[in-house]
C-alpha cells in the first residue's frame, strides 16, 4: 500500500499504473478523488462542475458519482490538512498539476 502527499497549490493529479486521476474540491462532497477523465466521452473531469452528489461532465452533462474520502469506491484513502492532502492506496506513479474550475460559494 502506497502513501503519496499533495500539496494542493502545486499538485492535485495523479496517475496510477493506466489510470489517472484528480482530487477535488466541492462545496457538497468535501474534498474527493475522481478519475480525471469521464468514462461517457473522456471528458475533462478536472473541469466539472457538481451537484448534490455527482460531478457533471463539461462535454455531455454525464455524472460521475462522487464518493465518499474513505468508502471502497474510492481508488484512495484521502485525508486533507490545510492544503495537503494524502492519499493511500494504490502505488503512483507520477503526480502533477491540472487547471479546475473554482467551486462556486452559495
Amino acid at each position: 500500500m502506497a502513501v503519496t502527499q499533495l500539496r494542493l497549490t502545486e499538485r492535485n493529479a495523479v496517475s496510477s499504473g493506466q489510470e489517472e486521476f484528480v482530487v477535488l474540491r466541492s462545496t457538497a462532497a468535501g474534498t474527493i478523488v475522481l478519475p480525471a477523465v469521464c468514462r461517457h466521452r473522456g471528458g475533462p473531469l478536472n473541469l466539472a462542475t457538481f451537484d448534490a452528489r455527482a460531478a457533471v461532465c463539461p462535454w455531455h452533462d454525464s455524472r460521475t458519482r462522487c464518493p465518499a474520502p474513505r468508502s471502497r469506491r474510492s481508488p484512495f484513502v484521502l485525508v486533507r490538512r490545510g492544503r495537503t492532502v494524502t492519499l493511500v492506496g494504490r502505488d503512483v506513479e507520477r503526480t502533477y498539476r491540472l487547471p479546475v474550475l473554482r467551486p462556486r460559494e452559495q
